[in-house]
């Protein structure tokens, strides 16, 4: 039997070979329309050799066992299929090789490679997650749970990483900034694996908080760092306060709009709203249901909310433009909405709420 932790030394970096194998694994498995996957397990329809993938139900599992650090696939269903019956199973290395060749390849090319594998402090360019100087018992076990998620956070620099090819396709159809894409990373392992990870930067060039996006087809979306969370809001620090600010729900449209800032969705936190109230908040919430009865809420208190059904008839948009970004790829814009432009379709008329969507 060989030791339980199975790693591979190169430039005095230890790699995961099992964490690194799944991650090919799963990325295997988000090609195929059947796989379902739910953390260090993936179920899918059974496509060993064999196999009469009885009744097309998904009965072949892929699962990660940490205690013995190895992968498996084991099919339940009946017939020849080799991984099917009692002490039978396929080792998910050889499932990798025999039915994604070319995954299987590309997982050989990364465990191979002298390049480094997650983030050093030079690749976070000495920039640091900002805390509090006093945690609370919680906050001290999110900290430790944190360094080990951070880790796995890569520039986007390594050309042939799937990962990294999926974030820059992604920055590319969503038409981000390079001055805010410059800064991503993306996570290769753990709790945010196969995610692009969005910073939100403080005046000191810190990380002061980020949020995780999905890549591969997980849910939900979006992830959001638990650690000062009721505290975050996107481009805070870094606005003019004498001037107007325009409040969107997500980091990525506000990367679209002069003077911004982003409060990570229609939950607003007491204490974020408490730095809203001391400025000349506009609300721009999405344009669906939630967005819909935030700003009716907004409205009835008397604040600016945003009225999408003028916007979207007057720059002829489809009517499922449902935020910012999807009006900027539309438009095919290549710079930022300045508050001049939209002020027109800011109201505090209650009556106006038949315009909001």
């Amino acid at each position: 039997m060989g030791p339980p932790f199975l790693v591979l030394k190169m430039r005095n970096k230890f790699i995961d070979n099992t964490a690194v194998l799944w991650r090919y694994i799963e990325m295997a498995a988000s090609q195929m329309n059947s796989a379902i996957l739910k953390g260090d397990e993936i179920q899918l329809k059974c496509n060993v050799n064999g196999c009469d993938d009885h009744n097309n139900k998904r009965r072949g599992y892929l699962v990660w066992y940490h205690d013995k650090d190895m992968v498996y696939y084991k099919c339940f269903n009946f017939g020849d299929c080799e991984a099917a019956g009692e002490g039978n199973a396929i080792g998910g290395k050889r499932w990798l090789k025999t039915y994604h060749p070319a995954f299987y390849n590309q997982y050989i090319t990364e465990i191979l490679s002298n390049n480094k594998v997650g983030v050093s402090d030079d690749d976070l360019s000495k920039k640091k997650v900002i805390l509090k100087k006093k945690l609370s018992d919680e906050e001290k076990v999110l900290l430790a749970e944190e360094k080990q998620y951070v880790k796995h956070f890569k520039p986007l620099t390594n050309s042939t990483d799937p990962l990294v090819i999926k974030a820059k396709e992604f920055i590319t159809r969503r038409m981000i900034p390079e001055k805010y894409a410059k800064d991503f990373f993306v996570c290769t392992d753990g709790k945010y694996y196969g995610r692009i990870i969005i910073p939100f930067y403080g005046r000191k060039n810190d990380i002061q908080y980020y949020q995780a996006r999905d890549l591969v087809g997980r849910e939900p979306k979006y992830l959001n760092r638990k650690l000062n969370k009721d505290k975050a809001l996107f481009q805070g620090d870094l606005i003019d306060k004498k001037k107007p600010v325009i409040v969107l729900e997500g980091p990525i449209d506000a990367m679209f709009i002069e003077n911004s800032v982003a409060t990570m969705g229609v939950s607003i936190k007491k204490d974020v709203q408490k730095k809203l109230n001391k400025l000349d908040c506009h609300y721009l919430l999405d344009n669906d249901t939630a967005g819909f009865l935030l700003s009716i809420k907004m409205l009835r208190q008397r604040k600016p909310v945003f009225l999408w059904y003028k916007f979207i008839k007057d720059y002829k948009l489809p009517k499922d433009c449902k935020d910012i970004n999807d009006t900027y790829i539309h438009l095919n814009r290549k710079q930022q909405f300045k508050f001049e432009e939209l002020s027109k379709y800011f109201t505090t008329n209650i009556l106006d709420q038949i315009y909001l969507r």
